[in-house]
């Protein structure tokens, strides 16, 4: 049986110290005082910044349908959409061997994951003609893939052979 106190309780967020001699103080976080800022939010997901006194930090949740087709793509364009306006000091570059980083091409090759990455960027202001710069771009493509031509067949062969098991 409950009493109507036990109804009545309301729950409160704050912090506990509990001193070496068991003695434990309890500080309430302020009433309307947020835990959450800057909350940004898509669909189930969002990003938000803490409000802790000792390590303030980013927090992330990310959260798709389960019959999505592809969560973890999707998952990444949904943290992407919700950290565009926040300014980042290093390229996230993938992982593996450099094969080409020249004017706005990159490519790599990772054996781990039996991948070959390319990554094209366009500066519109330099190149008005960017079809043309594309073109030139792909150029460079093919013929790193001709001068690479060995390993890359080791890459493909591997996968053929990981694909039969």
């Amino acid at each position: 049986m409950t009493t109507k106190a036990e109804e009545k309780s309301k729950k409160v967020r704050g912090t506990a110290e509990i001193f070496a001699d068991n003695r434990i103080t309890f500080r309430p976080q302020a009433e309307g005082e947020p835990t959450q800022l800057e909350k940004k939010k898509i669909g189930r997901s969002s990003f938000y910044k803490t409000t802790s006194e000792k390590e303030p930090q980013y927090v992330a949740h990310l959260s798709v349908p389960a019959d999505s087709p592809d969560p973890v793509a999707q998952m990444q364009e949904e943290l992407a959409e919700l950290t565009k306006d926040m300014p980042t000091k290093r390229d996230i570059s993938p992982k593996g061997k450099v094969l080409v980083d020249q004017g706005g091409l990159r490519i790599y090759t990772n054996n781990a994951q039996k991948t070959i990455t390319v990554v094209q960027s366009i500066d519109c202001t330099t190149h008005p003609n960017y079809e043309r710069f594309m073109l030139q771009q792909m150029q460079e493509i093919f013929k790193c893939f001709t001068i690479n031509q060995p390993s890359l067949a080791k890459l493909t062969s591997a996968a053929k052979k990981s694909s039969r098991k």
